[in-house]
């Protein structure tokens, strides 16, 4: 029997209790549990640890001014956060307005329930949080989760996952958490309340849904809303092209795409002839897509850290070179990868005119390091160290303090 108990609440999950609805608390060969929680399982487990802590507020504020540091140590002035809740618009807010907050944040908020946070979401949430906005803090977007992720199988694809993968499950290709309507009807909620959409999509056929949906955005509202498909992991190349003709954003997350036992996993899930296929990034930007790059982080990766991101979206090895690669036709210079974090994103966010560069006119954001990309083997990069950051020219991380 395993257990997860806190000061607050307890939770009891035995050899016996059902999953919760969309998770699975999963299971060995002989039917006991082995600890790991898939989908909506994690939300139990989520609600549990929140009821625990004695004061969310205290906690919060340590928690984003942390991550704001760590963010800042790595070189980074201003992030997209993914998946925004009501309690983290107001501990930002309040850190932007004690002078405490050293990130630049544009949010997104959420339109339905999270795996891993309670908390309002949908229309409540987007009412509640136009009372935020600042100079530090936007919100942007609305966050749409179209379907999970290969390894557990929840990824929807076009073609079935391997039967012999994945715990023993039997064939399946996932499923859209959406049909083509509900979602046309989430980004129109989204339009309306003039936000851009953030879509989560990791399989084939749910980028190519998300696709068809934003089509049909474009024929009745044109260019104004903007939209970012998060994790272009696996595109049909039929559909790559559709990026640039629909101005869509491919949030990629190199971070999580070279050689690795994150791959592994995958590769134990999704055939071999998708795998070649996945991270289309080059052919994504010789269409004339934006390419803008994001670390996933905390959920997918141990730090935020651009120079790891950055290396393997030119070399497509794992950090400092590998014999492995993965889609090694799909690699990108150096400058392009670089823009890959600066420009696009900047662009994507709906920052443009102000950051994203060193121009004229522009925040003064920028980094000291400690070596040149430029003047080193690119399979060094990922050791690159920041030396100093600024934020709007005041120095916010020193490596020396």
């Amino acid at each position: 029997m395993a257990r997860a108990e806190s000061t607050a609440a307890a939770i009891w999950v035995t050899d016996d209790s059902p999953g919760p609805e969309g998770g699975t608390y999963v299971r060995d060969e002989a039917g006991r549990l082995t600890g790991v929680l898939w989908e909506q399982a994690s939300r139990v487990a989520e609600e549990a640890f929140a009821a625990s802590i004695e004061n969310p507020e205290a906690r919060n504020r340590v928690t984003f001014a942390t991550a704001a540091k760590v963010c800042n140590e790595v070189g980074i002035t201003t992030a997209c956060d993914a998946a925004t809740m009501e309690p983290a618009l107001r501990t930002l807010s309040t850190l932007e307005a004690e002078g405490e907050l050293t990130l630049r944040v544009v949010a997104s908020t959420v339109a339905r329930p999270l795996l891993a946070e309670p908390g309002i979401t949908g229309e409540e949430l987007l009412a509640a949080s136009e009372r935020f906005g600042s100079e530090l803090l936007r919100v942007g977007f609305v966050k749409v989760f179209l379907d999970g992720v290969p390894m557990t199988r929840t990824a929807a694809m076009l073609d079935p996952y391997l039967s012999d993968g994945c715990s023993g499950h039997g064939p399946s290709s996932g499923e859209c958490l959406y049909d083509l309507d509900e979602l046309v009807d989430e980004l129109e909620e989204a339009v309306f309340a003039v936000r851009g959409v953030k879509i989560h999509a990791a399989g084939d056929a749910s980028t190519r849904m998300a696709l068809d949906a934003i089509e049909v955005m474009r024929q009745r509202h044109g260019s104004r809303p903007v939209f970012h498909i998060a994790h272009p992991l696996f595109i049909d190349p039929s559909d790559v092209r559709r990026f640039a003709e629909l101005d869509i954003v491919a949030d990629a997350s190199p971070y999580l795409w070279y050689p690795s036992i994150i791959q592994d996993s995958m590769a134990a899930c999704v055939p071999a002839k998708t795998i070649e296929k996945s991270m289309p990034l080059g052919d994504l930007l010789n269409s004339g897509a934006n390419v803008s790059a994001g670390s996933d982080w905390p959920a997918g990766a141990p730090m935020p850290h651009p120079w790891t991101g950055i290396e393997t979206m030119v070399t497509r090895e794992a950090p400092g070179g590998s014999e492995e690669t993965i889609n090694s036709a799909q690699r990108l210079t150096l400058q392009e990868a670089l823009f890959s974090f600066t420009r696009r994103p900047a662009e994507a966010m709906g920052l443009g005119e102000s950051v994203g560069s060193i121009e004229v006119g522009k925040s003064a954001d920028f980094l000291v390091l400690s070596q040149n990309l430029f003047d080193i083997d690119v399979r060094r990069i990922h050791e690159t160290n920041v030396l100093a950051t600024y934020l709007r020219g005041s120095r916010v991380h020193d490596a020396n303090s």
